[in-house]
């Protein structure tokens, strides 16, 4: 079935100056939430139950002048839990309580790039919310906390003129091992990588 909801959302925005800001809280009640990630693969094709998630969203950026700009936001969420059933209290899969980015950016006629960082909180793998992750995932057991990771991207953008523009980027600089899943076994997230091109417009 469908996902049934009903959504409570309280927020403000505003722009002070060169700070630009924005903040809301929310509270989302699910009757019936479709939930990913459990250690039963089928439960991503059928509902999960009822659920309840609360917290807040922020979001505040800065022109900082000769063409910088810091911008930052973040999510909350300090309950993201199951009402009901085997696994009621249990924290859902896939939550980390906090989810955080900041960039500083630099943009001219001819030349923009940015240098990001990009945050998120440690999360259950499964809705057991045991901690260990077991040895013997690759065999059928899943779950376990995946640990909070911080990566740092790198991006540039050049325009030759009307119609070209070169762009390159470095994902994840610091080359930061880290769990992106734990699905029938330990899945990593990408290693440092190295991106360039050129864009044509005919």
């Amino acid at each position: 079935d469908g996902e049934r909801s009903t959504n409570y959302e309280l927020g403000l925005r505003g722009k002070q100056g060169d700070i630009t800001y924005e903040a809301a809280a929310f509270v989302m009640d699910f009757s019936n939430q479709v939930v990913t990630g459990n250690s039963d693969p089928n439960l991503s094709q059928s509902n999960g139950g009822e659920t309840e998630h609360v917290g807040m969203e922020f979001m505040l950026a800065y022109d900082i002048g000769s063409g910088f700009f810091i911008d930052t936001n973040a999510t909350v969420i300090p309950r993201s839990e199951f009402k009901t059933g085997e696994f009621k209290g249990n924290r859902l899969p896939y939550a980390p309580k906090l989810i955080a980015n900041v960039a500083l950016s630099y943009a001219n006629e001819s030349l923009s790039g940015a240098f990001t960082v990009h945050h998120r909180g440690e999360q259950y793998g499964d809705a057991s919310n045991i901690k260990e992750i077991p040895t013997d995932a690759a065999g059928g057991i899943w779950g376990g906390l995946m640990p909070a990771y911080t990566l740092l991207d790198l991006t540039a953008q050049y325009t030759l003129n009307q119609n070209t523009k070169l762009f390159g980027a470095i994902k994840n600089l610091s080359d930061k091992r880290y769990i992106t899943g734990l699905r029938q076994g330990i899945y990593v997230g990408p290693e440092r990588s190295f991106e360039v091109g050129i864009n044509y417009r005919f």
